[in-house]
């Protein structure tokens, strides 16, 4: 996840940031919260390119796909639950 994130996110502080936004946009699109998830059980996987962002498949025992793009020097998720 690390590996392939870092050449989509750039810097290592700015690859954590995209999967931080992506892990927390999945975990709010299920109705929960990080109290009850924890976050290295989420996992993302870039599935492609897509307006002026990325999309991703988020898992932790369920699936959500994620958009993130970069909005002044970070990271802007959105995600919607499958």
């Amino acid at each position: 996840e690390w590996d392939k994130a870092l050449g989509l996110g750039g810097s290592p502080i700015e690859t954590a940031a995209l999967l931080w936004s992506l892990k927390e946009a999945a975990v709010k699109a299920w109705g929960e919260g990080f109290h009850f998830i924890d976050p290295l059980e989420v996992s993302s996987e870039h599935v492609s390119g897509f307006r002026n962002g990325h999309l991703f498949e988020v898992r932790a025992g369920r699936a959500a796909t994620a958009w993130a793009g970069r909005i002044k020097g970070g990271w802007l998720a959105l995600a919607v639950s499958r």
